[in-house]
């Protein structure tokens, strides 16, 4: 039998601590530090033989060096042993939470969507999919966000509480009603509300009970206080009556105003000599049969549109409160077409005030640009110019060619359209 060899000073026993890692994991410091403390102050480090021999130490000798040391060494801390980092770590966390208003429970911010059929799947800023909602086999979610079909809505995001999540609103299409309801959700995707509008108003010798079709959705910024308060458009889906409400943040009607016609697009925009926010509205007037704009004060709207012709006033409602309104005369070329209105479609916002492009003349050919006019307003609703596109000037000019209209026929219809007719002038402040 062999007898055992004894082990050599110089080569580690069973328990020995054989790499930097384990000897500061013991020491309850960094591997920088204990090779420091082999350095300057004769931590009992051994190696092994051979010119790159790796290093070994004995856990008992190594405690009683930290026992011999005359101050304690600065990075041991007291039993349980954590790391020196620890408690600085947590302190900056605790205090970037604070800062933030964040907690340890916050769930990812929704930042976007994508609609897949019938479902709706709301998504993080890094396109992580959150949560998602399936309308009833019945129904589709809406998104008819091109301006040039009379939408130009679609889902949102807005901070409806001012409390710094967003909820998230969803229109919905009913069977032969496009869209017919708005959904609101929460950040967690909870269902909140669903507003859907149920009302009838008249006409003399006439009713209309809907169903009302959604036409637009814009977030008013409160006044005085945090969050927004929605503007909501809507026409009745076969007739002309239309109504815009303003809601709060639990679809409570707040304010209502009516209208003898369709008003389709919708944005919020500060006006008026205080830059406030305003609710500006373009559509037609059925009353009328041209084109209109209303502005509305968020904060005092109400009533019914005044109408000349009794036929289409509608009853039962107060005096209109508008900040104005006016209507955008048929140009000769709109006249001599099949067309019943001109139609305003697209609105810019401006800086100092604001942009609506009304088509004349819609070509029956795709390819073909339609002839739209540009009007240019002010912040109190004036207009300071009107812009005819390409589409214009090739119409105006085939006119002029093949149906003998005098050679400055563009330049006089420009000159009449800018006496634009205001049946409310401007109330605002």
């Amino acid at each position: 039998m062999t007898p055992a060899i004894p082990p050599s000073p110089d080569m580690p026993r069973r328990g020995q601590l054989t790499s930097w890692k384990q000897i500061a994991h013991h020491l309850n410091v960094s591997e920088r530090t204990a090779q420091n403390w082999e350095l300057s102050r004769g931590l009992p480090v051994r190696r092994m033989p051979g010119p790159r021999g790796r290093v070994w130490a004995d856990p008992v000798e190594l405690d009683a060096w930290l026992f011999s040391q005359e101050q304690p060494p600065i990075e041991i801390a007291p039993e349980p042993r954590r790391p020196r980092w620890l408690w600085p770590a947590l302190g900056a966390l605790l205090a970037i939470l604070l800062a933030g208003g964040w907690h340890l429970s916050r769930t990812p911010a929704p930042a976007s969507w994508r609609i897949e059929g019938k479902t709706i799947f709301v998504t993080d800023a890094r396109s992580r999919d959150l949560w998602s909602f399936t309308v009833q086999p019945d129904q589709d979610l809406f998104s008819g966000i091109s301006p040039r079909q009379g939408w130009g809505f679609g889902p949102s995001l807005v901070d409806l509480d001012g409390d710094g999540h967003l909820e998230f609103l969803v229109p919905v299409s009913d069977p032969n009603v496009k869209p017919g309801r708005l959904l609101c959700f929460d950040a967690r995707g909870r269902l909140r509300w669903t507003h859907v509008l149920h009302t009838t108003v008249s006409v003399p010798g006439k009713s209309f009970g809907g169903p009302w079709l959604l036409r637009g959705v814009a977030p008013v910024p409160r006044s005085g206080a945090p969050g927004h308060d929605l503007v909501t458009v809507w026409s009745h889906n076969s007739q002309y009556p239309g109504t815009v409400q303003l809601l709060d943040s639990d679809a409570r009607l707040l304010r209502q105003y009516w209208h003898s016609g369709h008003l389709v697009n919708v944005f919020v925009h500060l006006l008026g000599t205080q830059k406030k926010p305003h609710v500006i509205l373009s559509g037609i007037s059925n009353a009328h049969r041209s084109g209109t704009l209303v502005v509305l004060d968020p904060q005092r709207f109400a009533g019914a549109s005044h109408e000349e012709d009794p036929a289409y006033q509608i009853l039962g409602q107060p005096a209109p409160v508008e900040a104005a309104r006016l209507l955008f005369a048929r140009s000769r070329l709109n006249l001599d077409s099949d067309h019943q209105y001109n139609v305003p479609e697209a609105m810019l916002p401006e800086k100092d005030g604001f942009t609506v492009e009304v088509v004349e003349l819609r070509p029956p050919h795709d390819g073909i640009p339609s002839a739209s006019l540009y009007y240019d307003f002010g912040p109190r609703a004036e207009l300071r110019a009107i812009e005819p596109n390409d589409g214009v000037h090739v119409f105006y000019g085939r006119r002029v060619k093949e149906a003998n209209w005098p050679a400055d026929a563009l330049e006089t219809d420009l000159a009449t359209l800018k006496n634009l007719r205001y049946l409310t002038p401007w109330q605002g402040e």
